[in-house]
């Protein structure tokens, strides 16, 4: 494996860590309300940042047609529109309160800054430079990790900390790209073309965020902001190994972009990642016979026993997810993002009728089998697809 590949992996692992690491501080030193509303502010920010994406990580590398500063200055603006819908969501839909609003605005904007940074991520990936993305990512990362620790020690909460990171990323994502932000290069035919290629992929990713969401909404509605949290909790698992798999998809798509046409190797492909993630979802499971109730006392704390039963379910049905993700290769080399698109629809209304029939009688652990109705779907969805697509691939070198 590549030091490029390492020190991008590494990066991402360690921006996964961080994420990770502020639950399990509000786990330790916070209150159930404060870790659910962190976690359901993260459950609404989300899909609306996904929403609003309109997939141009996607777009850069397989659509080279499409302006720089254009997509710049459109990723701006939705940001801003990004910002808005959250705030009425949580004033108008959400039964937080007040004293929280602070909390949950630099959530918003937290996630938002990171956002900006990902059309930077895109174009040194696309250049083949994923290390910058890693060193970027790590340097973020550790700047946010030592803010939470000091603010955590100093002030006991997370919104000092928080809104310090938000705005300095913010300033250097500005700075940055400053150079790009003109009106003078607005084009009416890329804005169309955005909206064209870029709208079903925007879809199937807010689809795709829903389908974990949809559950803390329900936990949110039928039982208690606290169950939220220890849903979110669980699935943290899940996020852990989702940074890995993101990192290795977007390792890979410039280069099976640029096979595409050679269909042995697409069918090689398609068979080492159902094989080698079958090999490690084995040696997982084993593992987890051995040490899951250790983990998670190490991770947590002893009250989280009572969940390992929906934390293995979580665990062990997160690589039918992960596979998913390796097979969006197929589908977004050939631009077939109405495919994605359609996927995504048929998982939500599965795990959105899985979540009001399951979560009010089971709670939590209906929420881990909607997890697991959302990974089956989706898997089988993607695998069909991706098998008709290397079919209808001819022979080439």
């Amino acid at each position: 494996m590549n030091k490029n590949f390492l020190v991008y992996l590494a990066g991402n692992v360690i921006f996964g860590f961080t994420q990770w690491f502020v639950i399990v501080l509000i786990i330790k030193f916070g209150t159930k309300l404060e870790l659910g509303a962190y976690t359901y502010g993260i459950a609404v920010i989300a899909p609306i940042l996904l929403m609003m994406s309109y997939g141009y990580s996607t777009l850069i590398v397989t659509k080279p047609e499409l302006q720089k500063s254009m997509i710049y200055l459109t990723r701006w603006l939705n940001m801003t529109v990004t910002f808005t819908l959250y705030g009425l969501f949580v004033w108008l839909l959400s039964d937080i309160t007040s004293d929280l609003y602070k909390l949950m605005a630099v959530i918003a904007l937290s996630k938002i800054a990171e956002s900006l940074m990902e059309i930077d991520y895109s174009y040194a990936i696309k250049l083949n430079k994923h290390w910058k993305v890693g060193v970027y990512k790590i340097i973020f990362s550790l700047f946010q990790l030592c803010l939470i620790l000091v603010g955590y020690y100093i002030c006991a909460n997370l919104f000092l900390p928080l809104l310090i990171y938000s705005t300095t990323v913010i300033i250097f994502a500005t700075y940055k790209s400053r150079r790009q932000f003109s009106f003078k290069t607005f084009n009416w035919q890329q804005l169309l073309m955005l909206m064209k290629f870029g709208m079903p992929l925007s879809i199937a990713l807010f689809l795709s965020s829903l389908n974990t969401n949809i559950p803390k909404y329900a936990l949110e509605n039928y039982k208690s902001l606290a169950d939220v949290g220890i849903y979110s909790s669980l699935i943290i698992f899940y996020s852990a190994g989702n940074v890995f798999y993101y990192s290795l998809y977007n390792f890979l798509l410039p280069r099976v972009v640029n096979r595409q046409h050679n269909k042995l190797f697409l069918q090689r492909l398609l068979l080492f990642i159902l094989t080698g993630n079958g090999v490690i979802l084995l040696g997982l499971i084993i593992l987890e016979v051995c040490f899951i109730e250790s983990a998670i006392k190490l991770v947590f704390n002893a009250q989280f026993l009572n969940y390992k039963r929906e934390l293995l379910i979580i665990i062990t049905s997160s690589f039918a997810v992960y596979t998913s993700t390796l097979l969006d290769l197929f589908i977004n080399t050939f631009q077939k993002y109405t495919y994605n698109t359609v996927t995504q629809i048929i998982s939500v209304c599965v795990v959105f009728i899985g979540s009001i029939y399951l979560i009010p009688i089971y709670s939590v652990f209906g929420a881990a089998l909607t997890f697991v109705l959302f990974a089956i779907t989706v898997f089988s969805l993607k695998l069909l697809i991706s098998i008709f697509i290397i079919r209808g691939v001819k022979h080439g070198d």
